[in-house]
């Protein structure tokens, strides 16, 4: 049955979601641009009668009570921080993209033909985007650097599609879900956007997102044995998943067994091919500014201005002590809020994880699973990766959810 909208703005409310995540491949300002226009339009439709409402209920529900704590904290822990206003900007832009997931998703599930087509059209955009990463990673480096206005030039792309790739641990639960869930055509485009991703994430040799994909694994097989699993299924599942981390550990050590070689000193809390002495680095500084200030942090968005952030690295004099972030969001968000902010979070996220498991255990509604193992992919990815005030990548987060969790077998999937 054909889709139909009840105005042009349902339209293109629909439209704008749909291909939004895809479009980080243009770059920020065109990804920023796609979702802000995709939210203008559902304020500007009717379904803002519903989403408004949603939103403002929420406020109630304890996953609702524990982000408003959260961020409460964070914004007091600004107060403390050098740059005040920089930091109460990064806590309060987090707390509006949450306000904007959760109307996105009110959005999508006032009108189902709204949902369906957002869901495809993040099918179509995605192996479109997918294949043209391929492209610029393979034959056409040029059309790349063309169209980011440094003329046509054949430098090789490297890690330039590393923000790309790493969408494959929120876009792989939604395109895995769609498998088998819609018609042959957008299938296809499914298979060929996880197969083309895939590849994407072995060039750009993300091993954050590899952490991620292990992640989702996990709370799949996890969430899966909770809803009906029984003793033979656990033992299998335990003895593929441990394969599984055994092979990868394999292939890691195999392939950066260089690391050791350049690594200064060996007195490393984990192996420097598991993980590089950089990192680690890093990590050890962020600990060592969140003992100066352990309870409220030194405020969001501001640890590479702390005194001695500009230093050289011990055994890599091309990075800084501190570079513009930790690299993972659980040092980043220990250092920058404190105990406070990181027990809060971690509560935020553990209420919203139980509640989403609860719900797949009772309906067995496998747009919760994949919002289950969005959740798993981003954490874990994001423990190993980008500034957690990163805001496309937070964006990217809240509109996967909402897409995952608006479009459930209970809204039918041929309306």
């Amino acid at each position: 049955m054909p889709v139909k909208f009840s105005s042009n703005f349902h339209f293109a409310f629909a439209l704008l979601v749909g291909m939004s995540i895809p479009t980080i491949i243009f770059g920020r300002a065109v990804f920023a641009s796609v979702v802000g226009l995709g939210f203008v339009a559902l304020l500007a439709s009717e379904l803002r009668q519903v989403a408004w409402p949603y939103l403002t209920a929420q406020r109630k529900s304890l996953a609702g009570m524990v982000v408003i704590v959260t961020i409460v904290a964070w914004a007091i822990s600004a107060s403390g921080s050098v740059f005040p206003l920089r930091s109460l900007e990064a806590v309060l832009r987090t707390g509006l993209f949450v306000c904007i997931g959760v109307m996105i998703f009110a959005g999508l599930r006032g009108d189902r033909y709204v949902s369906l087509f957002s869901m495809r059209t993040l099918l179509v955009v995605s192996a479109i985007s997918t294949l043209l990463g391929i492209l610029w990673m393979t034959v056409l480096p040029e059309l790349y650097w063309f169209l980011r206005m440094k003329g046509w030039v054949s430098i090789p792309l490297r890690y330039e599609l590393k923000n790309f790739s790493s969408l494959i641990v929120i876009l792989l639960p939604i395109l895995t879900w769609r498998l088998v869930r819609e018609k042959f055509l957008f299938r296809f485009l499914a298979l060929v956007t996880l197969a083309g991703l895939g590849f994407l994430v072995w060039e750009t040799y993300n091993r954050a997102a590899i952490a991620g994909l292990l992640a989702i694994l996990l709370a799949w097989t996890f969430a899966s044995l909770v809803r009906r699993g029984t003793r033979k299924h656990i033992f299998t599942a335990f003895i593929g998943v441990c394969l599984i981390f055994i092979s990868v550990a394999i292939w890691l050590e195999a392939t950066r067994k260089g690391m050791s070689e350049i690594a200064p000193g060996d007195d490393w809390l984990f192996p420097v091919w598991l993980i590089d002495f950089q990192r680690q680095t890093i990590w050890a500084h962020t600990l060592d500014i969140f003992e100066r200030v352990p309870w409220l942090g030194i405020g969001a968005n501001t640890i590479n201005f702390t005194p001695g952030a500009d230093a050289p690295m011990p055994g890599d004099k091309s990075l800084h002590l501190m570079p513009a972030h930790p690299h993972s969001w659980f040092f980043e968000v220990l250092a920058e809020t404190g105990t406070i902010g990181l027990v809060l979070m971690l509560t935020t996220i553990g209420t919203i994880t139980y509640h989403l498991l609860q719900k797949f255990r009772q309906t067995g509604e496998t747009g919760y699973l994949a919002a289950l193992t969005i959740m798993a992919g981003y954490w874990a990815s994001g423990f190993f990766n980008y500034s957690y005030w990163s805001a496309w990548w937070q964006v990217c987060f809240v509109v996967g959810m909402a897409l995952a969790l608006a479009f459930r077998t209970d809204t039918g999937d041929n309306p």
